[in-house]
């Protein structure tokens, strides 16, 4: 089962990044009343998601939320924030790039740089010790702001 559902994420995570106009096919399913985020939410939920799994799952949700904001409250999205940065589930990487994600659309902006470990993460950063990709998305956060 595990294995599926990775190659479910990954599928949905590469065409989503191969080609923006997939993103029609969820504003699709958010107009007609789908929970997207609901099975994402789950997998992030789960005792048992690895980092590969949950770092998939964390960023196609929250790009779908950056993508299609008016379909999201301020309530989901805190509860998709505060998911992804829960102890041992999403890379470092990954609950930055799910952070970026939600940055990128005006309407929660302001609400997620406030929610905590959100500031601390993208500025507390060691130089030394981060990947050129982690500063990468740091700086863009920061700009986005």
């Amino acid at each position: 089962e595990e294995k599926v559902v990775q190659w479910v994420l990954v599928v949905l995570y590469d065409m989503l990044r191969e080609d923006a106009s997939c993103f029609a096919l969820f504003e699709t399913a958010l107009k007609d009343q789908v929970d997207v985020a609901k099975p994402l939410m789950a997998l992030l939920a789960s005792q048992r998601a690895d980092a590969f799994s949950a770092d998939k799952a964390a960023w196609i949700l929250t790009s779908v939320i950056g993508q299609w904001p008016r379909f999201f409250s301020e309530q989901d999205v805190a509860g998709v924030v505060a998911a992804v940065q829960r102890p041992n589930l999403c890379s470092d990487l990954g609950v930055l790039e799910a952070i970026v994600n939600v940055l990128k659309t005006a309407k929660f902006r302001s609400q997620i740089w406030t929610v905590p470990g959100v500031a601390d993460r993208v500025v507390s950063i060691d130089l030394q010790a981060v990947s050129s990709q982690y500063l990468y998305r740091c700086i863009f956060a920061l700009w986005m702001l």
